[in-house]
């Protein structure tokens, strides 16, 4: 195995590294687009490490896998940057994913590569007058993932966005430059688009891990809570195995398949048992804040005995802020039942008598969250169209209030009430598991 074979192989265990990590959060239209990506990534690096390898059946055939999964890849990121974005999916992206299925059409009938064989070390193919029309469709999904991460950048008032974005648009860059080598003749053949795919593989990992594209606690928590249920399961057939054999010497084949069978069987109705091991993991990662998050979890079971509004805001306000560890907590609604929305509890007790926040019903964040079912990040208020009329006053007052969200609390899709959260008090970002929180006890 050379040295070129070896740069695709590490590049495709990367980008699977990485999809382990994200399928646990791939509830998040962002994280689950993200995963395609993932794994047309790192098909692209193993077709390219089966291709400099000579695996069977050929080279011709992991080339022509080569080509569509190079095509899929690119098209897969402008997906990403879309999702990224949160843009909608787009005609683009329609489009690109159809541009490739055609192409993995004509290439898997031998239409695209015409000769594939390796040559000094170097990889040596012949794509006739596909490869400009694989150039050429590449180069403009190029761009437009360009554009818009450009855009991205541009458009952002947060500095972390920001510097995610930097390194979005870096690792791309990388990536770009190194596989459109493949079009001069003098260096085609050496995988230096693998090596511009791991490095782009390292740079996504090190974006993750510092900036929070995705929620690494979140993720590895419910990768613990499934590995310990596996290695469970894994000495329950070691067991099962051991034992029959000592009972049915040499009856491996018997044994094996009833142990396999019983261990199924056994996965089918083990599910209290995952919950009491995520149960337990959960409390290892979260400390002192499990209880406040169990709490928040069961609100709508303890809901139904609250008849006064502040014993509600009582039970909400203060696990609130334990669990997610943040400064403060309010619970706004209208003066009066008619008038201006105006924080009627707070958490702690004191931030109340601080300022006079208050947003009219013509307030255009008022009307936007009278719009939508999401919080609103005041960070990114700025950005915000529906958001560009408000008053300099206001933007005062919510930047020295150090509320960092505002969450629409409704009744029948009508706003009666705006939950605000303060900022994190180790100044870090909130998690999506956060959010999803928040949001799930306000429905409630």
């Amino acid at each position: 195995m050379t040295v070129w074979a070896v740069i695709p192989l590490v590049t495709s265990i990367a980008y699977f590294v990485l999809l382990a990590f994200t399928a646990p959060s791939i509830q998040r239209r962002s994280n689950r687009v993200f995963a395609i990506y993932l794994v047309a990534a790192s098909v692209w690096s193993f077709t390219s490490f089966m291709l400099h390898l000579g695996g069977p059946p050929g080279r011709l055939f992991w080339n022509e896998l080569l080509v569509v999964a190079l095509v899929w890849t690119l098209i897969a990121y402008y997906h990403f940057i879309r999702a990224y974005s949160n843009q909608r999916v787009g005609t683009g992206v329609y489009v690109g994913y159809l541009v490739t299925s055609v192409l993995a059409f004509f290439s898997m009938t031998g239409r695209v590569v015409l000769k594939s064989e390796l040559v000094d070390g170097a990889i040596q193919n012949d794509l006739g007058i596909a490869l400009y029309v694989i150039g050429a469709v590449s180069l403009g999904f190029i761009a437009a993932v360009l554009v818009n991460i450009i855009r991205i950048y541009r458009h952002s008032v947060d500095h972390a966005d920001r510097n995610r974005t930097q390194y979005l648009l870096t690792g791309w860059s990388i990536l770009v430059v190194l596989t459109y080598t493949n079009f001069i003749p003098a260096v085609s053949g050496l995988p230096l688009d693998q090596m511009g795919n791991l490095l782009n593989a390292l740079i996504i990992t090190y974006t993750i891990s510092r900036f929070q594209l995705l929620d690494l606690k979140f993720v590895i928590r419910r990768s613990l809570a499934y590995f310990l249920v596996l290695l469970l399961a894994g000495a329950v057939y070691a067991i099962i195995v051991f034992l029959g054999l000592l009972i049915l010497p040499g009856q491996l084949t018997v044994v094996t398949l009833a142990a396999a069978v019983i261990v199924l069987l056994g996965a089918l109705v083990a599910r209290p048992l995952r919950v009491a091991v995520q149960r337990r993991v959960d409390r290892l990662f979260y400390g002192d804040t499990f209880a406040n998050r169990e709490t928040l979890l069961s609100f709508s079971t303890k809901i139904g005995n609250i008849i006064e509004l502040n014993q509600l805001a009582e039970a909400m306000l203060s696990p609130v802020c334990d669990a997610l560890r943040i400064t403060q907590a309010r619970l706004m609604f209208q003066e009066n039942g008619a008038g201006n929305f105006i924080t009627e509890y707070s958490y702690p007790k004191s931030v109340m008598d601080e300022d006079h926040l208050s947003f009219s019903l013509d307030n255009p964040i008022v009307s936007l969250l009278q719009k939508q079912n999401e919080p609103m990040d005041l960070r990114q208020m700025d950005s915000i169209p529906q958001l560009k009329g408000l008053w300099q006053l206001d933007r005062d007052r919510l930047a020295a209030s150090g509320l960092e969200f505002l969450h629409p609390i409704k009744s029948h899709g009508r706003l009666i009430g705006i939950l605000a959260l303060g900022k994190k008090r180790s100044n870090r970002l909130y998690l999506s598991e956060d959010i999803e929180l928040i949001k799930t006890m306000s429905a409630q």
